[in-house]
């Protein structure tokens, strides 16, 4: 079965995008608990991403940190160009914010963010400011699983506000910034795929892409969703 929407196009020019360092600072809070954020641009955005989901009608909704955001940014022009080509006329709305942990988008999204809008698909790209750019102290399979249960958590929580949505979650993409932290993106990456085999029905591991339906099971599909 083919998906609802085909992404390759807008996925295909996207840089593998380094998060500032100082976020592996930040206190450990785990990834399934929602977080606020409260540095004054955070709390503002907030607001505006509020006043956006009661703007009109969005049927492709984009959550995510700093790469989501900069696909429809005005101050990314280059991507922005992007996005209008791929989903101008599509009802497309981008509620990606820099540096957000997954946590941090769990406390968006339970404080109103998505909150009737209703939209038919949406795109999740989340975990790699959890990840961060060092090896993390605690081990490769405990970093691991503590972003897996963040993320499915956030799942869950779309699957309650949205129940008619097609919930696409992409793959963690590779970072460039620190080649060593690449088994935990690995890790990660694998776990969503046995979450996948092994608590949805008619599931199937697609290349880059994971994707749950409303009745949480995965749409099937053999082809690459990326090429390039």
């Amino acid at each position: 079965m083919r998906p609802l929407i085909e992404f390759s196009h807008a996925m295909r020019i996207i840089p593998v995008l380094a998060i500032a360092g100082a976020l592996w600072a930040q206190p450990p809070v785990p990834a399934d608990q929602p977080a606020a954020r409260t540095d004054q641009n955070s709390m503002i955005a907030h607001q505006e991403l509020l006043a956006k989901s009661k703007q009109g009608r969005i049927d492709v909704y984009f959550e995510g940190d700093s790469i989501t955001r900069r696909w429809g940014a005005t101050d990314y022009p280059e991507l922005l160009a992007n996005w209008k080509q791929n989903f101008f006329g599509w009802n497309a709305a981008d509620f990606g914010w820099g540096a957000d942990r997954i946590e941090n988008i769990l406390w968006r999204l339970e404080n109103g963010e998505l909150d009737g809008v209703n939209p038919k698909v949406i795109v999740l790209l989340a975990g790699t400011n959890n990840v961060g750019n060092r090896e993390p102290p605690e081990g490769t399979e405990a970093r691991a699983a503590d972003v897996t249960r963040g993320l499915e958590a956030v799942v869950r929580l779309m699957q309650s506000k949205a129940p008619g949505a097609t919930i696409i979650v992409t793959a963690i993409f590779p970072r460039n910034d620190n080649m060593k932290v690449m088994p935990v993106i690995d890790r990660i990456n694998a776990n969503l795929a046995r979450l996948v085999d092994g608590i949805w029905e008619e599931a199937s591991v697609l290349k880059r892409f994971v994707i749950w339906t409303s009745t949480g099971s995965l749409q099937r599909r053999t082809e690459n969703c990326l090429t390039g």
